[in-house]
């Protein structure tokens, strides 16, 4: 969704979400073999752990953003133990070849531009039921997430 609107609190937000995205696919796609089991500076992760992570979370936090536009009430427990949730989500993605995860970081790009674009000027301030926190800060804090990783993928790929 290329033409998507967005209101004033949302616009930057969007823009990044679209940006550390694509930054996202450039360097995954750029990765050799030999690059994916480089280090990072999230201890114990390696290149491929930080894109696999980005995917997945990114799907996680789709699933997040829906519900809570939808009006639906969302379990929580997402929000609970996220290093076993991550440790979880990095076991089950690893399998998946770099270009079917530089996929799915585009898919996810997209699907969460357009969940953004679904956001009024209320919602900013918006407090869904169970969350310790308002909608417009979720957006931003999940905001924090992708620019953090590939700032690990780009120190560890030599790429800053």
């Amino acid at each position: 969704m290329t033409n998507a609107t967005f209101v004033d609190w949302v616009a930057p937000h969007a823009a990044s979400y679209r940006a550390v995205r694509a930054e996202a696919v450039t360097l995954a796609l750029a990765a050799t073999q030999e690059d994916l089991v480089h280090g990072t500076g999230d201890t114990g992760w390696t290149v491929l752990d930080e894109i696999v992570h980005l995917a997945i979370a990114d799907e996680d936090f789709i699933r997040v953003l829906t519900t809570v536009i939808e009006g639906q009430v969302l379990d929580t427990s997402i929000f609970g133990d996220i290093d076993s949730r991550n440790a979880e989500n990095l076991l089950k993605g690893r399998n998946r070849p770099i270009p079917e995860l530089a996929t799915a970081l585009k898919h996810n790009s997209v699907t969460l531009v357009e969940l953004l674009s679904r956001l009024n000027a209320s919602d900013e301030f918006r407090q869904p039921e169970g969350f310790p926190f308002t909608l417009g800060k979720l957006v931003a804090a999940y905001g924090m997430h992708a620019p953090y990783h590939v700032a690990q993928l780009k120190d560890a790929l030599g790429r800053a």
